[in-house]
């Protein structure tokens, strides 16, 4: 079958990311037709400094001086390398991970779909989990100073204005629930999700149209990483704590997407809706499954879009 016939079902979010947007769309030659984008997210690695700093860092912990001496490690002696690179790494992060090198990855993808430079002919099911942001959020983020350590940790090539205005104007601590927390931990966590995962998926259905359709998973807990128990459900004695006509309706959607490009399930008569105007996507709770709107502010996600903070 010719590649650009060929059906990709990935599960790594942040990896289709940057397929979806290789060469800057400039290559015709279609990988995949369709593509489930799952939690979309990953650390940003902005600049060659910062690059350099990580690739130095590894280079010393695996004690070796440069990259060819490294690609002669053993398996081992590499994965021993890596795990002391993450476990060394801020709250929230884990050090390494895509960077623009200007060839596959020719810009900051977030920015290629805001200016169409993206592989056009693929369908999209898309999914995030209700609270993205929490186990990346730091205790320390608990008062003012702490969210600002946190900002810092976190966006650390940002300008200190750049900061202010994530602090004061974007996230502000205002704890009324009128920007959707209602405390300091809650505010740290909003920012995680929507700077890093959550408000990808109203950029891939800008880009996409039609063409993408968009799930939220909120089956207890509903953090980051719950959805794939039910992904890969296998059964009451394998996954006791799933719940199994969830799951069975949940893999009939993955599965009928994949095979067909139209996500089904007898558990979803109503379907995955188009987002629209409306901004709606399909719910999945402890309840079942129903419709719900995308609840990322716009005017925050255009900030994190534009990449300001890189």
């Amino acid at each position: 079958m010719e590649a650009s016939f060929s059906t990709d079902w990935e599960l790594t979010g942040a990896s289709i990311y940057h397929h979806l947007t290789a060469f800057g769309g400039k290559d015709e030659k279609t990988l995949f037709q369709r593509a489930i984008p799952q939690s979309t997210g990953w650390v940003h690695i902005a600049d060659d400094k910062l690059e350099n700093d990580v690739i130095d860092r590894f280079l010393a912990l695996a004690k070796v001086s440069d990259l060819e001496a490294a690609r002669k490690l053993s398996t081992e002696e590499v994965q021993k390398a890596n795990r002391l690179l993450i476990s060394n790494s801020a709250w929230g992060t884990s050090t390494a991970g895509p960077f623009v090198d200007g060839l596959y990855a020719p810009e900051n993808p977030d920015k290629l779909f805001a200016e169409g430079r993206h592989i056009k002919n693929v369908d999209l099911l898309i999914g995030f989990d209700e609270d993205e942001g929490l186990i990346f959020t730091s205790p320390g983020s608990s008062d003012d100073a702490g969210y600002r350590r946190f900002l810092e940790s976190t966006y650390s090539n940002a300008s200190p204005e750049t900061l202010d205005h994530i602090e004061k104007t974007l996230y502000p601590p205002v704890f009324d629930g009128s920007h959707g927390y209602t405390n300091q931990t809650d505010r740290a966590s909003i920012t995680k999700a929507e700077s890093e995962f959550t408000c990808k998926y109203g950029f891939l259905q800008a880009a996409y149209g039609s063409r993408a359709k968009s799930y939220r998973f909120n089956v207890y807990p509903g953090l980051h990483g719950s959805e794939m128990h039910y992904t890969f459900y296998n059964g009451p004695d394998r996954n006791p704590e799933v719940d199994e006509a969830i799951a069975v309706g949940f893999q009939e959607l993955l599965t009928s997407f994949a095979a067909t490009g139209n996500a089904t399930s007898l558990a979803a008569p109503q379907g995955v809706p188009v987002y629209g105007g409306e901004r709606r996507m399909l719910y999945i709770g402890n309840e079942g499954f129903g419709i719900a709107t995308d609840e990322t502010v716009p005017e925050r996600c255009k900030f994190w879009q534009s990449g300001i903070y890189l």
